[in-house]
């Protein structure tokens, strides 16, 4: 099968940039035996005549044009790719990747709040019998943009304990506890 994007020429208000923007309206299959190769123009043709309006085939791979196409995402003709609404005014597009990127860049995934110890009750299923182990883990940060601070906010949930915030020192490379 085919993957085949409908886009429409959107009104410059309704995009942070304030210019003109195509944008997918919908995205549809279309049988391999009416395209014969990867952007074919013949496979836009066929969506045109079918259905009307500007049609642009998109890869599931993302062999080509960027990445698969996506309801409400944007089509740069100029660089031939699909590309996502940019997410936070703060954020800037990269050029080359055509990814939107965070002022200062993402968080270290690999980081883990190490050395967490807790209690863990254990129980013996035949005599009944409660004990305790003292058990110690490394949790990983999960974190989320925070777009009143431009910064990214990471939480550490710790079973049976309170929730730790932190804040994403881009400079240090290292979360930050907020107080």
């Amino acid at each position: 099968m085919a993957n085949f994007a409908e886009i429409r020429l959107e009104h410059p208000m309704n995009h942070d940039e304030g210019v003109q923007k195509w944008v997918v309206k919908r995205v549809i299959k279309i049988g391999e035996d009416e395209v014969p190769y990867d952007k074919a123009p013949e496979g836009e043709e066929y969506c045109r005549s079918l259905f009307g309006g500007n049609w642009k085939q998109t890869s599931w791979s993302g062999a080509f044009r960027g990445q698969f196409a996506g309801r409400d995402q944007i089509y740069d003709p100029d660089k031939d790719v699909f590309y996502h609404r940019k997410p936070y005014p703060s954020w800037t597009l990269n050029e080359t990747t055509m990814e939107w990127e965070a002022p200062g860049g993402n968080p270290d995934d690999s980081l883990r709040y190490t050395g967490w110890t807790y209690d863990k009750l254990i129980v013996d299923t035949e005599t009944q019998e409660e004990t305790t182990e003292s058990v110690t883990v490394d949790l990983k940060y999960l974190y989320f943009w925070d777009e009143s601070v431009q910064k990214w906010k990471g939480v550490v949930d710790r079973p049976t304990s309170t929730v730790l915030y932190f804040y994403w020192n881009h400079n240090t490379q290292a979360w930050d506890p907020i107080a």
